[in-house]
C-alpha cells in the first residue's frame, strides 16, 4: 500500500479506495465471464487472476470497511443518530458484503481444490453477486452518504478524520502510526 501524507480528508480518500474497488470489480467480473469459456487452461489461470482480487479485497476492503465503521459513523452518528438511514443501513450492507466476500473465497476454494468436478458456475454466480453488492453500495456511499456527511461534518472535521483514518491503516499495514 503506498504511504500517502496525513492531510487528505475523509471522503478523498474513502472515494480513492472506492475507485480503487470498483477497478479491481472490472477485472474480476471480466475474468469471471473468462472462467465460464470451456477452454483448457482458462479455469487455472483465471482462478490466479481472480485470487488477487480477493486478496486485494479482504485486505483493503476490511480495512475501509472499519474505517467507516470505527471512524466515520460514530462522527456522523452524533448529527443524525445510530438508527435508520443511513448508518444502519449502511453497517446491514457492510455485513452482508463480509458474508459475500467469505462466500465467494470458500467457492474458489472449492473450485481450487478441484477444478475438474467443481463447477465454475458456481463461482461466478457468487462473485456477480458480490460485485453487483459491492457496486451498489458503494453508489450509495458516494452519491448520498457522503454529501451528507459533507454537509454536517465540515472541512475541518473531515480532514482530522482522514488523519484517524490514515493512522488506523498504517497500524493495519504494521507501519508506525
Amino acid at each position: 500500500m503506498e504511504e500517502k501524507s496525513p492531510g487528505v480528508d475523509a471522503l478523498e480518500e474513502l472515494t480513492e479506495e472506492h475507485q480503487a474497488v470498483l477497478s479491481r470489480l472490472n477485472t474480476l467480473q471480466w475474468t469471471l465471464l473468462r472462467l465460464l469459456k470451456d477452454q483448457p487452461g482458462v479455469v487455472p489461470e483465471a482462478l490466479n487472476e481472480i485470487k488477487a482480487v480477493v486478496e486485494f479485497l479482504e485486505a483493503e476492503l476490511w480495512i475501509h470497511l472499519r474505517k467507516e465503521e470505527e471512524i466515520l459513523f460514530p462522527a456522523l452518528s452524533a448529527y443524525l443518530g445510530q438508527e435508520g438511514w443511513p448508518i444502519e443501513v449502511l453497517l446491514l450492507e457492510h455485513q452482508a458484503l463480509r458474508r459475500g466476500l467469505r462466500a465467494f473465497s470458500s467457492e474458489l476454494g472449492i473450485l481450487g481444490a478441484d477444478p475438474e468436478s467443481a463447477s465454475p458456475v458456481e463461482v461466478f454466480e457468487v462473485g456477480y453477486d458480490l460485485c453487483g453488492l459491492l457496486r451498489h453500495h458503494i453508489a450509495k456511499e458516494d452519491t448520498c452518504l457522503f454529501p451528507m456527511v459533507a454537509s454536517h461534518l465540515g472541512s475541518t472535521r473531515l480532514l482530522a478524520i482522514g488523519v484517524e483514518m490514515r493512522a488506523m491503516a498504517w497500524e493495519a499495514d504494521g507501519r508506525p502510526g
